[in-house]
């Protein structure tokens, strides 16, 4: 078991004993119920996605006991009043510790810390209509409080259920200001219902809920990898009414392994790729090569003055030639024993039509890439732009050609683990062509307009093709600004606002949903005792 994991299980133990000294009835929900009911192993328990479920008036009075001993236990309590971006029912419970962040970043310290999601059940009503009345109700207010603007520039011709799901959420967006829903006031709304209904209801994951009857809330002792809780009898008949399609799907899916260690080997991975972003902003500097931070990096730089708290990349960009003169004399300057320069004409098996640099005696790889030759370490993403083609029409030509042979660089990698039989026979046939040959003509593609222009080519975003926009001007590189980030000073476009706004939609300041505050990479993970003192 990992660390995090037996931090959650040492909550859940101390959650249980006050439960039943207090004679508070709760139920485990959500995964856990589903990996206690599966009798999963240790790679299926997510540390922080452990649902203790219980009515709210015993929430409230469960978090008030919590509250007032919080010292003694030793733990912190985050709910929607005492934090801000936290829009959500439950609570989470966190084992109070040592700080991993800077002074100053006090509310992104929780997503670093192991947590326990104490989840309010609400009374729906003595029907399954009025009950699902309650679920639409709960779904219908999330759906403003959490809606963001879709990104801009899509293809005019996409799935339809990406058309849909796009014109939902501008639809939201446009109307948010006229309900002004909150979470308080949809706690005020639900908690009005009264006492002695049939069904009760709570929101899960994402934007769902789930639902049982007041009878099914019958609880037994069970034994929760090796700590004693409480559970629905009826765990079974819940599991397959709630979670049907998901215990077919994501259920059955081991959690990755940054998950399962949680969130001070992710903070040790973004230290390590701080460690590598000064060395590359250190070699710039001393070659006059020009650069900028990029997507989540530069996101963390505007809205947290570091990284992301939940995220697990970082990413450079640079003009071509820039990116050339680098390869040139990295080699000279990097100290090899700590670190490598990974592109293509130094792998057999480099996959990628950009740089990494890594550290080395890390591993942070993909599951499943044991047999192919390249260096696994921890790393950061350095991504050449080349010089745009001189209207549209060539610009959408020369992206697609490059796409192409991009994904032939890496089809051989994914050609027998596809799931779609078509899209193996795509990638396989692709795979045929070489991932050295493939790289070759993409590059050939992709440098075929030698002149300068103000608009660049960006070849990691194909599916968007960003054309003659803040986020692919050479000025960005031309007249750079500096940002703080993690204490440290690096280059970033002068339009901030612009390419933030191409990337992450016009309110990239607002956090994602709760749910997906996770790191997104499953990445097997080896660190050695690097950072292992935070």
């Amino acid at each position: 078991m990992t660390q995090a994991q037996i931090e959650a299980l040492n909550l859940l133990r101390l959650l249980d004993e006050i439960c039943q000294q207090e004679k508070i009835n709760y139920t485990l929900g959500n995964r856990a119920l589903m990996n206690y009911e599966a009798q999963q192993s240790d790679e299926y328990l997510d540390p922080n996605g452990i649902y203790v479920c219980l009515l709210y008036e015993d929430y409230v009075r469960l978090l008030n006991l919590l509250e007032e001993s919080a010292a003694v236990y030793g733990i912190e309590i985050i709910t929607y009043q005492n934090m801000t971006n936290f829009d959500a029912l439950s609570a989470w419970v966190l084992r109070s510790g040592k700080n991993v962040l800077p002074v100053g970043r006090e509310e992104d310290e929780c997503y670093y810390k192991t947590r326990i999601i104490l989840t309010p059940m609400f009374y729906a009503g003595n029907t399954k209509q009025e009950c699902r009345k309650n679920c639409k109700l709960i779904e219908h207010q999330f759906n403003y409080i959490d809606c963001r603007w879709p990104l801009e520039h899509k293809h005019l011709f996409g799935p339809i259920k990406n058309k849909i799901i796009r014109t939902k959420q501008r639809y939201y967006c446009r109307n948010k200001h006229k309900y002004n829903y909150c979470v308080h006031g949809l706690i005020e709304e639900l908690k009005a219902g009264t006492y002695g209904k049939e069904y009760l209801v709570y929101k899960d994951i994402e934007n769902t809920c789930a639902w049982m009857r007041i009878e099914e809330f019958v609880t037994e002792r069970i034994n929760f990898y090796g700590v004693a809780a409480c559970a629905i009898r009826n765990k079974k008949g819940f599991l397959e009414r709630n979670y049907k399609d998901l215990m077919l799907d994501d259920w059955s899916n081991k959690v990755s392994e940054l998950q399962l260690k949680g969130g001070r080997d992710l903070r040790r991975v973004q230290l390590i790729q701080l460690e590598l972003m000064k060395e590359i902003d250190r070699i710039c500097r001393k070659h006059h090569l020009k650069y900028n931070i990029a997507f989540g990096t530069l996101l963390g730089a505007v809205r947290h003055g570091g990284f992301v708290p939940w995220d697990d990349d970082a990413d450079i960009n640079m003009p071509y030639e820039d990116y050339l003169k680098l390869i040139d004399v990295v080699e000279d300057e990097i100290d090899h024993e700590k670190y490598y320069f990974r592109y293509q004409d130094k792998e057999a098996d480099c996959n990628i039509t950009y740089a990494h640099f890594k550290r080395n005696g890390t591993v942070y790889t993909k599951r499943n890439r044991e047999g192919f030759k390249y260096h696994p370490g921890v790393f950061i993403d350095i991504v050449p732009l080349f010089n745009g083609a001189p209207n549209f029409f060539l610009h959408k030509i020369q992206t697609r050609i490059c796409s192409i042979f991009r994904t032939a660089c890496w089809a051989y990698v994914g050609a027998d683990s596809e799931r779609n039989p078509l899209m193996r026979v795509y990638y396989q046939l692709l795979a045929k062509i070489g991932n050295k040959r493939a790289y070759r003509l993409c590059i050939k593609a992709a440098t075929f307009f030698t002149k300068k222009r103000n608009k660049m080519l960006f070849l990691n975003a194909l599916d968007r093709d960003p054309y003659n926009i803040a986020f692919v001007r050479r000025e960005c590189f031309d007249d750079p600004i500096e940002l703080d980030f993690e204490g440290h000073k690096f280059f970033a476009p002068r339009d901030v606002h612009g390419v933030l706004d191409y990337c992450y939609g016009h309110d990239y300041m607002k956090y994602l949903p709760l749910a997906r505050r996770v790191p997104k990479n499953d990445a097997l993970i080896e660190l050695g005792d690097l950072y292992s003192d935070i």
